[in-house]
């Protein structure tokens, strides 16, 4: 593939940008992938940020999200990724505080039944422990599972008109 020049780069990655939302690293990481020049990739990037093609705060926003809605990671495994993807500590914070308490318990508690389900155990403890290793490898804390733990004998479940607060 012939290097691409500064005007061709960045028409390239703002319609790479058009298409899904993208933070900094990941643009960068495409540009030099085309073969763009470091030089010439770092002031294209500038210049879809100026533009706000890229905001590395939406982009995590937007991540956080998605991920605890389609793919069931929580807190701790989104922050972990968004880290990987040299987004600051910050807006890391400020994604992973966006999300709204009951949706959070509400898709925890959905993910453990689920798992649950498809468990074999002989007793409670064998059974917690697993259902607890399976959360947190998701990125839930462990005191939200705990939350599941105390309502799990219940016969209502989750209570979606309670307001949860891990952190009391």
């Amino acid at each position: 593939m012939k290097d691409l020049n500064e005007k061709e780069a960045l028409n390239k990655a703002a319609a790479y940008c058009s298409a899904a939302e993208h933070c900094k690293s990941e643009v960068l990481d495409k540009l030099k992938g085309w073969g763009v020049g470091d030089d010439i990739a770092e002031k294209t990037v500038e210049t879809l940020v100026r533009e706000k093609f890229i905001s590395d705060d939406r982009f995590a926003r937007a991540y956080v999200r998605d991920k605890l809605r389609f793919a069931g990671w929580g807190r701790q495994k989104s922050a972990m990724m968004l880290r990987a993807k040299n987004i600051a500590p910050e807006i890391i914070s400020d994604a992973i505080s966006g999300i709204d308490e009951n949706e959070y318990m509400e898709i925890l508690f959905k993910i453990l039944k689920s798992k649950e389900r498809t468990l074999k155990y002989s007793n409670d403890y064998e059974r917690r422990g697993k259902l607890m290793r399976f959360a947190v490898s998701r990125g839930f804390e462990s005191r939200a599972v705990s939350v599941y733990f105390e309502s799990s004998g219940k016969d209502d479940g989750f209570d979606c008109d309670r307001d949860f607060d891990i952190y009391d």
